[in-house]
């Protein structure tokens, strides 16, 4: 996955999204009655969320493979994949369904947090984990025959 690629199709897929936007959550990007310079400020961090998705969506797509070369264990790279992609994507579903939810209602407040924040610091966790965490010994292998 080129950076070239990452940064056009995740550019275009996040044009997408911010498209659909207030098809999925109408009302959730209107700044009517936002003062400037926050209504700028806003409208610039919506651009930033869709452009994270779009890239999200192509690192779920393309990220793992380049992951499986940094030789670090196979279950830690699917964990920090996922992960990396969901730091990437949640955003654009969060920040909209929190701007639509209502201050006071208290279940929903819950279930956004429980749905989103906590996955995000877990996601967060396991990147981590990941970054730190050794590559195999490229010499270290299961010989078949050792059985």
């Amino acid at each position: 996955m080129p950076a070239s690629c990452t940064a056009g199709c995740g550019g275009a897929l996040g044009f997408v999204a911010l498209i659909i936007t207030n098809l999925l959550w109408p009302g959730s990007t209107d700044l009517t009655g936002v003062p400037q310079p926050w209504a700028f400020l806003f409208s610039v961090l919506y651009l930033f969320e869709c452009l994270a998705f779009g890239i999200g969506v192509v690192f779920l797509f393309g990220g793992r493979a380049r992951m499986r070369r940094q030789r670090r264990s196979p279950s830690l790279t699917v964990a920090a994949h996922l992960a990396v992609s969901y730091l990437l994507l949640a955003w654009w579903p969060q920040d909209n369904l929190y701007r639509l939810a209502a201050k006071q209602d208290w279940p929903q407040q819950a279930a956004l947090v429980y749905t989103f924040n906590v996955p995000l610091m877990i996601a967060g966790a396991i990147a981590a984990a990941y970054v730190v965490a050794r590559p195999a010994d490229p010499f270290d292998f299961h010989d078949p025959l050792d059985d």
